[in-house]
């Protein structure tokens, strides 16, 4: 609220600075009009003492008693009592099941309960025994088992015995059937000897181990070949990773960790190149194309495999020169391949091929030299399976990644590595080292490190050398990572320097991770070609596989190819019973 007036203050005559004229005479006026509303509005508005008076002027509060005072103005009080001392502050109970509770005055009330308590017990048999431990809280844990021996025949079905004895009968049939198609010799069936997996696993013995890809199974007289197979016909069962690291490193010279990486999945059949051509001449001196009438040459690079020896045949056409190319495709080098072998350079990753004639009759072909092989022509088969998103293993020796394919025929990753960014560790600083407690790389990335001094270690700035501490090496202790390095002597800076430096580990228990469905329908989606199938996994670093090739009638017998890696693809290693 506002003032309503502001003095004049009056002067005396003969002053002339406050005139009695109508502006201060209105002046008080106003002033007197907006006070007289202010007293009619309080006289409407202020308390009236009788409602007063019946208003609560205070409240108290006794601990001890749990008493409420309320006191009004006009004098009236009233108490209100909590009752705390009837509060239960114990509870006991007696053997009789008599539960008595005491109150904070001292006062107890009883209540029997023993009608509610039932008395169960245990009789140990002939046939069932109980045994009771008490833990150290009291608790009570009853087992209840079977007496050795105690079963009886009037305790089982009354057939069960004779079902058992049929059972064995069946088993020992079936055992004696599936020896007889296994190895032969239990003189139940025909011909047993020769017709049985053994025999013909061992007819499998003349595999060239040159062969790359799915090699050509031969006996004793001619090759016989994978015929193609369907999208899934190649079942592979386990991608085992590693990694490469190209020299020693330090600090001054890192050198990366290069692990396994799949993301994009090539095969193809026995001929290398994609049949792909046009008019047109490849210069010898540059491997760049130029205008030509004469002969026809390759469109597209076809991919190919350093220093291995290749077979061209020519067909129709008197010369097929092959052009070998690096991985950035720049020239390297030509050899005339026409109906014989050249060998691809070190570096050679790509080639073009360059023929004398003027069209094509789907007669040339470039294959791995095989020579049973050799000079016989086979379309060009090709398919590629790429994963929505790569997948990385890394591992040594010893210990590795995998991709495995579980008992209900899915596909996980085993990992068996970790890796956690050093910059982000508690490092601390002792003498001649810096070391971090193994708790701290678990902390930072929920997995746990291998606690001992055998797991496997690896990073880009430091060589790992078991229990060896000298400069610019890392090694562990059971539950320490520690890094010698001269240079530093102060923790702060050290630690800074190792940001974004990745250190890879063993872990203590490796885990299960999970492969989206769609890179698990492309991983089942290999598949074979007549008479070689090439996979080629494009990692700088390959893997090693083992897998399953179908099922083939070989000699009137279902037979299932096991595969294994050799060079760039699988080959055939043994052949197994798939069921007759």
């Amino acid at each position: 609220m506002n003032k309503a007036y502001s003095r004049i203050v009056w002067k005396n005559y003969p002053s002339e600075a406050t005139p009695l004229n109508e502006q201060n005479l209105n002046k008080m006026d106003a002033a007197m009009d907006i006070i007289d509303g202010r007293v009619v509005t309080f006289a409407s508005t202020k308390a009236n003492q009788t409602d007063l008076l019946q208003s609560l002027k205070n409240v108290t509060y006794n601990e001890t008693t749990g008493l409420f005072t309320f006191t009004w103005w006009n004098g009236t009080t009233k108490t209100v009592d909590l009752n705390i001392e009837k509060i239960p502050v114990s509870f006991s109970m007696s053997a009789a099941g008599v539960i008595t509770m005491t109150n904070t005055d001292g006062t107890t009330y009883t209540a029997d309960v023993s009608t509610l308590i039932k008395l169960y017990t245990f009789n140990t048999s002939s046939d069932i025994r109980f045994n009771t431990v008490t833990d150290a809280s009291g608790n009570k844990t009853i087992t209840a088992f079977i007496v050795n021996g105690s079963v009886t025949e009037e305790k089982l079905q009354p057939n069960f015995l004779a079902n058992c004895r049929a059972q064995v009968a069946e088993a020992t049939a079936q055992a004696t059937k599936a020896q007889s198609y296994a190895e032969g010799g239990t003189g139940t069936r025909t011909g047993e000897d020769t017709d049985n997996a053994k025999y013909y696993y061992e007819q499998t013995q003349a595999i060239s181990p040159a062969y790359d890809g799915i090699a050509v199974i031969s006996d004793s007289t001619a090759p016989l070949t994978l015929p193609n197979s369907k999208r899934g016909g190649l079942n592979l069962t386990s991608i085992k990773g590693k990694w490469e690291q190209d020299g020693t490193p330090t600090p001054e010279n890192p050198i990366e960790v290069i692990p396994v990486e799949i993301g994009e999945i090539t095969e193809h059949g026995f001929n290398w190149w994609d049949e792909e051509w046009e008019l047109g001449n490849i210069s010898t001196s540059t491997g760049e194309p130029s205008t030509s009438s004469i002969y026809i040459r390759a469109i597209d690079y076809s991919k190919c495999v350093p220093n291995h020896d290749y077979y061209g045949k020519g067909g129709v056409a008197t010369q097929v020169i092959i052009f070998w190319y690096d991985a950035e495709k720049n020239y390297i080098m030509y050899s005339d391949i026409t109906n014989k072998t050249a060998t691809s350079p070190n570096n050679a990753m790509y080639f073009k091929i360059r023929a004398n004639t003027t069209t094509y009759n789907h007669d040339i072909c470039i294959n791995i030299s095989n020579e049973a092989l050799n000079g016989t022509y086979e379309p060009y088969h090709s398919a590629t399976q790429q994963l929505s998103n790569p997948i990385t293993l890394y591992g040594n020796d010893d210990v590795k990644d995998e991709i495995v394919r579980l008992d209900d025929g899915s596909l996980k990753v085993l990992r068996k590595y970790g890796q956690v960014n050093l910059g982000v560790l508690s490092w601390q600083v002792a003498t001649n080292y810096f070391t971090v407690n193994k708790d701290y790389i678990r902390n930072a990335t929920g997995i746990d490190i291998r606690r001992d001094m055998d797991g496997m270690l690896s990073c880009s700035f430091y060589r790992y050398m078991p229990g060896i501490s000298s400069d610019h090496r890392l090694y562990q202790t059971n539950n320490a990572i520690r890094i010698r390095d001269d240079s530093y002597t102060d923790v702060t800076t050290f630690k800074a320097s190792l940001d974004g430096v990745m250190l890879y580990y063993e872990l203590a228990e490796p885990y299960y991770e999970d492969i989206p469905v769609v890179d698990q329908i492309a991983l089942n989606s290999l598949e074979t070609f007549d008479t070689m199938t090439y996979v080629d996994f494009n990692s700088d670093v390959e893997p090693t596989v083992s897998g399953e090739y179908g099922v083939s009638k070989v000699g009137g017998y279902t037979l299932k190819a096991l595969l294994q890696t050799q060079s760039n693809g699988l080959r055939i290693s043994e052949l197994e019973n798939a069921g007759g």
